[in-house]
């Protein structure tokens, strides 16, 4: 997040626009490329293509819900972000022991051993 807490998008290195206004010409397509086909980016405000977007902080808030899991995800401190769900994990559950002929004892399967 920035310091505005907006964050950051992908803008023009001309016009500085962002968001719709970019768009990636898929690589190896002569679609769309009648201006400079060795560029991959084009802006549709000003009509440059180029390499690459710049970077550059958000004017406005990205337009998310708060109440969905994306808003809740955006809102969260990266800090308490777990990939494992925030459940503990434990050490699995031994395997049963297991006969010679490799069927499982009447005592691995809750009942009494001969």
């Amino acid at each position: 997040m920035s310091a505005d807490g907006h964050g950051t998008t992908q803008a023009c290195p001309e016009c500085d626009a962002a968001g719709a206004a970019l768009y990636r010409r898929t690589s190896g397509s002569e679609a769309n490329r009648e201006d400079d086909p060795r560029k991959d980016w084009k802006c549709n405000d000003c009509g440059a293509t180029f390499d690459e977007p710049t970077e550059r902080e958000r004017q406005q808030p990205a337009n998310v819900r708060q109440n969905t899991l994306a808003g809740k995800l955006d809102a969260a401190d990266p800090n308490d972000l777990v990939t494992d769900g925030g459940r503990d994990v434990v050490d699995p559950i031994p395997a049963p022991e297991v006969q010679s002929d490799g069927d499982p004892t009447d005592e691995d399967l809750g009942g009494e051993s001969a």
